[in-house]
């Protein structure tokens, strides 16, 4: 690959000024889903970087290792939940990759996220969906059988519309 890293940067950075309260910057990355953030002073040269893990560690030091801050899993354990949430796909559309891999979801999410991370990867995802739909087809399963995946790649395609084909026909059969 031979692209500068300016053609592939983020050119609006979220950032957090040094003198932000702990919480606050903890909620943030909370909410942003952002594992860190860099912090400049007023003339935008860059002071450090404050981390999750960074955060937790002095929020676990101030307030004793069994407080429990609800915008700081300390780190400890990170749920099922936390993965599809972070993964950039719903759970339906994490179980329907578990299915076809026959994985457990933890690990589906993970595949999601590294999948959607590639060059065409979007599109993987979508001929996962397709292939769970041709598979209750042809098994004869039940209409709803059937049009529950229909439903999840419908939402996966109005999500990512780079995994949208020029036609559609997985659809012809219902």
């Amino acid at each position: 690959m031979h692209r500068a890293v300016a053609d592939v940067m983020t050119e609006a950075v979220i950032h957090v000024d040094p003198t932000s309260p702990l919480t606050r910057v903890l909620e943030l990355m909370v909410n942003l889903k952002a594992r860190s953030f860099p912090a400049p002073d007023h003339n935008r040269q860059l002071q450090g970087i404050i981390s999750q893990r960074t955060s937790c560690a002095l929020s676990r030091k101030r307030h004793g290792k069994r407080s429990v801050n609800k915008h700081c899993a300390c780190a400890s354990m990170i749920t099922l939940e936390d993965c599809i949430g972070l993964c950039g796909l719903t759970e339906e559309e994490v179980v329907a990759i578990a299915e076809h891999e026959h994985l457990p979801e933890i690990a589906a999410a993970a595949m999601a996220q590294y999948l959607l991370a590639q060059e065409h990867g979007s599109e993987k995802v979508r001929e996962m969906i397709v292939d769970d739909i041709r598979q209750a087809q042809r098994v004869g399963r039940d209409k709803e059988h059937v049009l529950t995946p229909l439903h999840v790649l419908h939402h996966f395609l109005k999500t990512h519309p780079g995994a949208r084909p020029s036609h559609h026909p997985w659809s012809k059969r219902l």
